[in-house]
This record gives C-alpha cells, structure tokens and sequence, in this order.
C-alpha cells in the first residue's frame, strides 16, 4: 500500500498512517485490525504481476463497467477485468518545506542520484557519492554538481570503486534532516539508517522534475539487460528504501508509466559459520513500450522494433487500468482491515480497493419490531446489511451516524456507490432514470409531449457576460404523478435583451400571466417588464434549493419514484449536470457547507429557481365581506 512513509504491506500498517486512496491524495487511517475469518477468498493477479493479492470475495474492488466506475465484489471479478488505480494528485496533504520553483529539474536528478547512491558526512557538511564500475554517470554528476550548487566534486578511490564529495553545509542539512529515516540521521552515512523520501517530494514535482528524478534513480539502482535472442532489453529499478521505491514508482506515474513491482523478504544465510541477514528489497520491472520510454529518457538509444509493442495497460490521463490475468481461489485465514477519513478507500500499485462496510459491527436487533429497540429507524438505508458484518464501529453510533446524513451520502460513502460523482451536486441524476423519452412520457400520462393545460413553471438566469449565458427553463408537471419534467431549455450569450425575449415569447406554450422566477438582478427585470415579460425574484436559498431538487431525483418513499425528469433533447442541462460540482479543501476534502463552485451552474441555477421558488410561492389572499340586511 501507498502510505506516507512509503511502500507498506497491508499487516504492518497502524492508525495513524496516511494511505494514498481513490481521489488521488493522502488520507489518515482511523483504525486497522485483523480478524480471522471463513469467508471465501480469491487472489488476484494482473498483467505484469507475478505476486497477486488476496482479497474475501465481498470485498469491494474499483473497476469500469459501461464506461462508469463501480465498484465490484471481488468474487465476481473475472479474467480480462480491469482494476484502477488513480494517478497521485499534484497537490498532497503535507506541508512542503521548499517551493515549487525551488524543485528544478536538475536538483530533482541531484536527488535521484543521492537517493540511490549518496550519503552525508563531517556533521553534514559533505555530500558523498559511490560510482562504482564503471563509472557510467560520474561525468554528469560533476556538471550537474557545478551548474546547480556552483561546487567542485573531488573523486578518489580506485577505478573500481570512485568515489565524489563536494562540501555544502545548507544543502547538506536539508538532506540530513529530510532524507535519512529518523531525526537528523545524515552523519556518517546515516548512521546504518536507510534513505528516506517523504511524501511531499512528488508531488511538489512536475513533470520535467519527475522524468529528472526517474533519471537520477535508474542510473543509480536502475538495470538494462539485454537476454539472448530478444532485441529488446529488460528494464528493472531495485531498492531496500520502501519511501524511495514508492517515489519512483508515483514519478513514473505522474509522467504515465505504470511498471510492475514485487518484493522480496528478509532473508538469512550463514557464510563462513556466520549469520547473515540481507534486508527486504522492493523491484520495479517495466515492460513493452514503457521500455522505449524509459530508455529515451536515460538518454540510450532503443532498437528498432519490427512490431507494435502491446501495453499491459490504458492511461487516460487520470487513472491507469490494468486488466486481470488469473485468478485464483483460496481460503481467507486472517484478513486486514482499515478504516479510512473521508474517502474509506486505498490504492494499491495496481488497484483501488474500498474498506468501510465491514467496519460495523454485527447488528444482534430485529429490523421490525425489535423488543428493546423498536423497528430500525435506518432500515430504508441499510436493508439488514449490517446483521452480516464483523467490525468495530457500534451500532448505536452506525446508526446515529446514517441518520444525520441522505441516501446519496450512504450510498457514496457506505455503499461504494458512484466514487467518481462524488463531487458532483446533482451525483444521483442518473441518463437511464431521468431522462424522458416521447415513449416514456406516453407510457406515463397518454400523451407523447407535454400538454397545454399541465401546470408550468420557468427558470430564468441572466448572463453575465462571455462564457455565462442568458438561460431560460420550463417545466411542466405530469398529471396523473405530479413529477415534473423540463421540456424546454434556451441558453445563449452575447446577445441583446431583446432577442433573449423574442426567444422566450417564441417558447411553447408561452403565456404573459405564466410563472417565471429569475435571478435578483433588477435591471434586467425591469427591461423584460418593459417587452411584457413578468419576472419575480426567486428565493435563492441555494442550500435548502439543492436538497430540495436532489429530493425530486431522489423520489419519495416508500416507493422512491423520481418526481423530476429531463427532456432527451434538452443537451445543455442534461450536460452541466455532469460538471455542478462542489469546492474542495486543499487535502481533498469536499467542501458541502457552502456554495457549489460558480461554473457550468446557470441551468442548474434555473432549474433550482423555478422548482424552489413555485414550491415557496406565496399564496393567493381572499377578503371576506358580509352584508347584512339582504
């Protein structure tokens, strides 16, 4: 797993650890533990891997289904599957102790090469290098060392084994203090500690610095070997430093490489009647096209090749997708789970997996009628879900929690619903559920387009300029169910007031005494006044709107049936509900307690506008007279 402080197996991972997961970013662990379990397992091995994972067959697993991400029961996964795993997010939740300008593409090479090869000395004043045999980038070591430090390498030992150092105090204190495991551990090779790369190093990279920094690191720990009767050599990157393997492996995903990685035990021998431990090691192999790549960034000519090389994986630009290659069936003993912030996912080198169901713990109540406790007050929500699960969390607080939240929420967050519309406002519209159709709407109420005498209602948002379109909405609400459906959307900008109400006037059904609520601006009110066009402030109560629109998707129970549909041919609308989205914080967090984020939002503004507001119209008022003697 991808945690903070580097590669770490599942086992070994506490609370307290930051775990890389489904957004891209560093999220805190809440709680880990094991359980021994009977539950059936499977283990997954993806192209490339040699070294699969074991998973329960319920466990949640993120794949792509119709073009949609899901999430999916490992024991239903088959061969030719493909699991995601997220590119890391340029900014994480750590703070940096450089700017980005700081991080040049030559001091990210320097980087590379003290990661796989250097160490300090003298207190810290002394930056050490080992060449080895040969010395294959001892030339650019020196130049690199003088243009970026302005400093002389001096280079002894045999030609063996030649070593450099140049002295630099700051530089050699900021390494000391950020790159050795421990406080200040930089003195005297560190002090027989291991190398350390913190968490905030690449993602303060772009994408120059990330290809100099994988540069650095090959030429260091890096291999290409050439097997016989094969023209194209094999590419490897090994290290014992699980922070520096995990930096490699994200710099290579950050520039779109998606190597394969294994790992190696401690093992120990006895030599000459001594025993002697070699520690751990993590080894990255890159394959097909990737190996091109990787060679024309270390500056080596790849060979012609008489064949498209095939990828193991596809990159979109944002998520790596790697198909399953077996799968194979055995039984679980002892399982780990995680809790996680937020998210209640975490990625791993290939995948992205979802822990947060199996976090409650069994529910011992009846879901109906239970003698002490009643009928459940969350059975809508968790369907006896929870009578199946073995965790931690109380079920008490499971269900205080689940109460003060809605469905879209539960199903997001405990569910494993939906994880990339997130943030997204209007995450429940769903095309198959709420758009209408003239066969739809016939099945309905009789009729194949909305009728003249239904109830309407329009929305109105005025432009504010390029890029912020004057858009005007109407709905009409269907007899027989009392949904709503938007039959008729205008949306245009950089236009005169005057065309925007010839296009209104033109609109089906148009009437001068219908209802149109619009945005506050006065001006453009008075000057629709003006052309006969009546327009009454909207109540712009943004948050409450939202939930009430939400509530129409979502439908009422017990049946759940939408009370809002859209139009096939309204485009623009059915089109930004796909980018209203909510802020986030600068760690990744959505941000809900605001406003959503003001673009692509005029249509949802006037949707919200007409629904909102007609609900909140005032009521007609009667005076009473009574006459007497008559």
């Amino acid at each position: 797993m991808f945690t903070g402080r580097g590669l770490v197996r599942a086992k070994y991972v506490t609370a307290g650890d930051f775990v890389l997961s489904e957004d891209g970013r560093l999220h805190r662990v809440h709680r880990a533990w094991s359980t021994q379990t009977k539950k059936k397992a499977v283990r997954l091995f993806p192209f490339g891997w040699t070294q699969g994972v074991g998973v329960t067959v319920d466990h949640q697993m993120l794949t792509r289904r119709d073009g949609e991400l899901v999430w999916v029961s490992a024991g239903e996964l088959q061969a030719g599957d493909k699991l995601l795993f997220r590119r890391p997010k340029e900014d994480g939740c750590f703070p940096r102790p450089i700017s980005n300008t700081e991080l040049t593409p030559g001091f990210c090479r320097f980087l590379g090469y003290f990661l796989g090869d250097g160490c300090l000395g003298r207190g810290d004043s002394y930056i050490h290098a080992s060449f080895g045999d040969p010395s294959r980038y001892l030339d650019d070591y020196i130049a690199l060392v003088k243009d970026e430090f302005d400093r002389k390498v001096c280079v002894d030992g045999p030609e063996s084994c030649r070593r450099g150092r140049f002295g630099h105090r700051a530089l050699g204190y900021f390494l000391g203090e950020h790159f050795y495991e421990g406080m200040n551990n930089g003195r005297q090779g560190g002090g027989g500690r291991l190398k350390f790369c913190p968490a905030w190093v690449v993602p303060a990279m772009d994408d120059s610095c990330c290809r100099e920094f994988i540069v650095g690191l090959m030429q260091t720990d890096g291999c290409f070997s050439l097997r016989k009767g094969r023209s194209l050599p094999d590419a490897s990157f090994k290290q014992v430093s699980p922070s520096v393997t995990q930096a490699f492996f994200l710099a290579c995903a950050r520039i779109g490489l998606h190597p394969s990685m294994d790992w190696s035990e401690q093992t120990t021998r006895e030599i000459c009647g001594r025993a002697v431990s070699a520690r751990p090691f993590w080894k990255v192999r890159f394959a097909g096209a990737d190996i091109i790549t990787l060679m024309k960034l270390c500056g080596m000519k790849p060979p012609k090749m008489k064949r498209h090389l095939p990828q193991q994986y596809s990159f979109d630009g944002d998520w790596f997708e790697t198909p399953i290659r077996k799968i194979k069936n055995e039984d679980a003993a002892l399982v780990y789970d995680f809790a996680i912030e937020d998210v209640h996912s975490f990625s791993m080198p290939w995948a992205t997996a979802h822990n947060c169901w199996e976090t409650v713990e069994r529910c011992t109540r009846r879901c109906f009628n239970d003698p002490e406790h009643g009928s459940c007050p969350i059975y809508t929500f968790c369907k006896g879900k929870a009578h199946h699960c073995d965790g931690f969390i109380p079920t008490e607080d499971f269900v205080d929690k689940v109460r003060l939240i809605d469905r879209e929420r539960f199903e997001v967050e405990w569910l494993n619903q939906r994880p990339a519309r997130d943030r997204l406002v209007y995450s429940t519209f769903d095309n198959a559920r709420h758009v209408m159709t003239p066969e739809r709407l016939f099945s309905m109420s009789g009729v194949a387009y909305p009728h003249a005498i239904w109830q309407r209602v329009s929305g109105l948002d005025f432009g504010a300029g390029p890029g912020h379109p004057f858009v005007y909405l109407k709905l009409a609400q269907i007899p027989n169910t009392g949904a709503w459906l938007l039959f008729h959307e205008y949306a245009a900008e950089q236009r005169l007031m005057s065309d925007h109400a010839k296009a209104i006037k033109s609109s089906p059904f148009w009437a001068p005494n219908e209802w149109i609520f619009s945005d506050w601006s006065a001006q453009e009110r008075i000057e629709l006044q003006h052309m006969r066009i009546r327009c009454r402030p909207a109540t712009k109560d943004v948050l409450m709107g939202i939930d009430y629109v939400r509530s129409l998707f979502r439908g009422f129970p017990p049946a759940e049936v939408p009370m809002l549909y859209i139009w096939h041919e309204c485009s623009f609308v059915i089109g930004e509900f796909g980018l209203y989205r909510w802020p986030s914080h600068p760690d990744g967090r959505i941000d809900r307690s605001g406003k959503p984020l003001k673009v692509n939002d005029h249509s949802m503004d006037a949707l919200r506008y007409a629904l909102y507001s007609f609900k909140h119209k005032p009521s007609r008022k009667y005076r009473v007279r009574r006459m007497r003697g008559i």
